[in-house]
């Protein structure tokens, strides 16, 4: 460490003390600050100092004698400006001791060696009287291979009339700094860019050369660089995509808006840097504002994600639909610190959302009328069957007009489920012959008291399917309850099952009657069977069984 001994012997201003105390940091060991204005000079300490730093206070005739040979003068404001030029002055002042030379080398060399920028000590024309080894690690040069070189010689030839105004600038202003960055030569033979702060020295007696401190910027720069290209592309890309990012500092209350802010909002991108976030929320339409807040409020106390459309205000003064979507950020206590987010224009989709429920709407009462009109139809048709078996004087034919008003039932039936499920182009089948059954078993459970079983999948079928199955159901199931039970028994029962095997769907009815009369294979309910089961497809026959009859219909699922 740097342990000399210093005394400081300066006026009483609370700047000294912080100069002390980075002094101490740095490891030296260090007395005072002695107020001179009380003529304060202990002489013990003087004696043992092996530097002492004076402000530009004038000492007394008889104490001048009194100092040592190694004093160093300093300006406090510009000391506290730069610490780092007083530490080398300092060593400076320490190496110049004839007395103490090697032991000040040493320290200069030990602090140098902590350093990691670069350290150069120019003389008046230029060349350099010192560099300091961290040169080696930036430039690839050592400090011996560049010692004959001046400074404009090792720097980029653009840089070169920037470096020159800046040492003539120094020559007259002395012992201000100058802050520039030049293109230092690399021993590979490219460049390096330094950050550079220079000071002329050239009036302080026992230096007389400009000090300057480089520090490699290179990579900072690269990143910036970097960074600055990504922050294009990203606004290229909002811009082109018509979104709207912004980026609110809760911690200092600015918002940071790019992308398509003028396409969106009407205001020029400048101009919209000065909405802050109360402006933002006038601008929010007071229709969604307080729900709009409310979901803001929400996220900031949950997971900090959000998602919400509401109308913004344009500069004309109307409004434009927006999605916007972002998350708060939080600080390790929780605390939001930042609101990321985008907009972007949605007002052609609330148009044509609009327009489509609208046109939604439209259809719903047009399915209606169109379904009270069916309705209506099927249950003239009905009436007018009711009213003809009613009349007819023959048992047969009155038979056969009850046949064609349950088949219209039937067809009914899908029609309503369909209006029920909101006019779907599929229907939940098994629901349907659920309700089917029922019907049939209500209507002839008077005359023929059977148990009716049911073991129904959960099964779709398209509409062209729906109606022709559910006619070939209420075939079979007509003919169940009226043939299977001429005679009534305890365990007489009649089945209906709904399945699906293999991508095919089957419908089974069974019965434990005593089956069909012969001559009825003959009639029109089989004949029609025959035929719906090919319009699906598939086939319908009878399976053997010791009694009663087993109609298996089995056809080809449609998808869905």
């Amino acid at each position: 460490m740097f342990n000399a001994q210093l005394l400081i012997l300066a006026s009483p201003e609370p700047g000294w003390q912080q100069l002390a105390a980075l002094l101490s940091e740095r490891g030296y060991r260090v007395w005072g600050p002695c107020d001179l204005s009380k003529n304060e000079l202990p002489l013990a300490k003087v004696a043992e100092a092996e530097l002492v730093l004076l402000d530009n206070v004038t000492l007394p005739l008889e104490k001048r004698d009194t100092l040592p040979s190694a004093c160093l003068r300093l300006d406090l404001a510009t000391a506290l400006a730069d610490p780092v030029a007083v530490f080398v002055q300092i060593e400076l002042a320490l190496q110049s001791r004839p007395a103490d030379f090697t032991l000040g080398e040493a320290r200069l060399r030990q602090l140098l060696e902590y350093l990691s920028d670069v350290l150069v000590i120019l003389a008046a024309d230029g060349l350099p009287r010192y560099l300091s080894p961290a040169i080696e690690r930036i430039t690839g040069f050592t400090p011996t291979e560049l010692m004959d070189k001046s400074a404009l010689e090792i720097v980029h030839p653009e840089d070169q009339a920037n470096v020159f105004a800046c040492m003539e600038w120094s020559r007259t202003h002395p012992g201000e700094p100058v802050m520039f960055e030049i293109r230092h030569i690399h021993k590979n033979g490219g460049y390096v860019l330094l950050e550079s702060l220079g000071q002329s020295l050239l009036d302080v007696p026992g230096i007389e050369a400009f000090v300057v401190i480089s520090r490699d910027i290179s990579r900072r720069r690269q990143l910036e660089s970097e960074i600055q290209d990504s922050e294009k592309r990203y606004r290229i890309v909002a811009e082109q995509t018509g979104q709207m990012i912004y980026d609110w500092d809760v911690t200092n209350g600015e918002i940071e808006w790019v992308g398509a802010i003028e396409r969106i909002t009407g205001f020029e991108t400048a101009a919209y840097q000065g909405v802050n976030i109360e402006v933002w929320e006038s601008m929010i339409h007071e229709a969604e504002r307080a729900a709009t807040l409310a979901v803001l409020d929400q996220a900031a106390r949950a997971d900090g994600h959000f998602s919400m459309e509401y109308r913004l205000q344009r500069k004309d003064g109307s409004f434009v639909w927006v999605e916007d979507t972002g998350l708060f950020l939080k600080d390790e206590t929780g605390t939001v610190v930042r609101m990321l987010g985008s907009m972007k224009d949605i007002s052609r989709r609330r148009v044509n959302a609009e327009l489509l429920q609208s046109a939604f709407n439209e259809r719903e009462i047009l399915l209606q009328e169109i379904h009270h009109r069916v309705k209506n139809n099927f249950q003239i048709m009905i009436s007018l069957l009711n009213m003809q078996i009613r009349r007819t004087p023959f048992v047969q034919v009155g038979e056969s007009l009850k046949d064609v008003r349950s088949r219209l039932h039937s067809m009914l039936l899908v029609h309503e489920k369909l209006y029920n499920q909101g006019f779907t182009a599929t229907v939940h089948f098994g629901e349907y012959l659920q309700v089917l059954s029922r019907e049939l078993y209500a209507q002839h459970a008077r005359t023929v008291p059977v148990q009716l079983e049911l073991a129904l999948q959960p099964l779709v079928l398209r509409m062209d399917q729906a109606m022709p199955c559910g006619l070939i159901a209420n075939e079979l199931l007509t003919n169940a309850f009226k043939y299977a039970f001429p005679q009534t028994g305890e365990r007489d029962c009649i089945t209906l099952r709904l399945s699906e095997d293999g991508g095919d769907a089957q419908l089974d009815v069974l019965d434990n009657g005593q089956g069909l009369p012969r001559e009825f294979h003959q009639g029109l309910g089989l004949h029609l069977v025959e035929r719906l089961a090919r319009q699906l497809d598939g086939s319908c026959g009878q399976v053997e069984r010791p009694d009663g009859t087993h109609w298996v219909l089995r056809f080809p699922l449609a998808a869905v």
